[in-house]
């Protein structure tokens, strides 16, 4: 199972897929975008929401895909 996240400039998508690439769960919150604790907060409840809504746990997880815009320091 893997999990994915989109951070964008007003939303972050997250998803939980199977092996196969199927959507198992999804969530969509609103991008933080002052506050990098916040931030980090909404990925991690993002992460935490389709891990719970596809009723895996994080030992279940193969992999995990982080998109950001712009350049990652």
């Amino acid at each position: 199972f893997y999990l994915v996240v989109d951070v964008g400039g007003t939303k972050i998508l997250g998803a939980a897929l199977s092996p196969a690439g199927e959507i198992l769960a999804r969530t969509k919150l609103k991008t933080e975008r002052n506050d990098r604790d916040g931030l980090l907060k909404q990925l991690d409840l993002a992460l935490q929401t389709v891990l719970e809504s596809a009723g895996l746990q994080k030992s279940d997880i193969a992999g995990l895909a982080l998109g950001v815009p712009g350049v990652v320091d």
